[in-house]
């Protein structure tokens, strides 16, 4: 049944199970009121509800910008699936800037720059004989004054170096190993054995050994070579 419906039988049992006319015709009256009154404050107390959820709800927020998202940690999975396929490209790129940009040479040794021909003075029994650290000092100076003393033009050498037992020079040019080779053998104030002027690549290589003598501290070295020579087969 409808509410009307319900509420006039609720209204007339409470008055009488067999109300008269005129009371059923008041009590319709008051009822039809009754239901127009309880229907309006229901009316108002929905509209008042819904203006309180209305005012209650939260305002709409916006969204946050990909700006905000990166700065919060926030990441949606399109821009992470934008980012893994973008890696690869970022690390081809790098490595093709890499090979693009020039190498950096690295610093060359002066005597690579300089570019010299290296002659050899010895003696011309060598390794038999061989020049001590005197007589190398001694032969530096005498190839000194040599290019001092010469009027002509003697040639450009860039150094002198010591090595076992002969004296290494570099020479610019052909023409001041021509000068070296020619002026060697007769060179003033030199005291030593006869000297002979060599490419280094023409020297043989030489392998130094060395060698354990026991209980031959306070011998001579007579008895070392003798030892050398009784243990090996010629």
């Amino acid at each position: 049944m409808t509410l009307e419906t319900a509420e006039k039988r609720a209204l007339s049992r409470s008055r009488g199970s067999n109300p008269s006319p005129n009371n059923a015709q008041r009590a319709g009256a008051n009822g039809s009121s009754a239901t127009r009154c309880r229907n309006q404050r229901r009316r108002l107390a929905k509209a008042t509800l819904s203006e309180g959820r209305s005012e209650v709800r939260p305002a709409p927020q916006e969204a946050p910008s990909r700006t905000e998202k990166r700065k919060s940690g926030q990441i949606t999975p399109q821009e992470f699936k934008r980012i893994q396929e973008d890696k690869p490209q970022e690390a081809s790129e790098k490595r093709s800037n890499s090979k693009q940009q020039p190498t950096r040479t690295a610093s060359r040794k002066y005597s690579e720059t300089v570019r010299s021909i290296r002659m050899a003075v010895l003696p011309r029994n060598y390794p038999a004989e061989s020049l001590g650290s005197e007589q190398q000092t001694a032969l530096q100076d005498c190839l000194v004054n040599a290019l001092f003393v010469d009027d002509d033009y003697t040639g450009a050498f860039n150094g002198i170096f010591f090595k076992g037992g002969m004296l290494l020079v570099d020479c610019q040019y052909e023409k001041s190993a021509t000068w070296l080779t020619k002026n060697t053998p007769k060179l003033e104030g030199w005291k030593g054995p006869a000297l002979c002027v060599k490419r280094c690549d023409d020297i043989p290589q030489l392998h130094s050994m060395v060698v354990f003598f026991p209980r031959s501290a306070d011998k001579h070295y007579d008895f070392a070579l003798g030892l050398v020579k009784n243990q090996n087969e010629v």
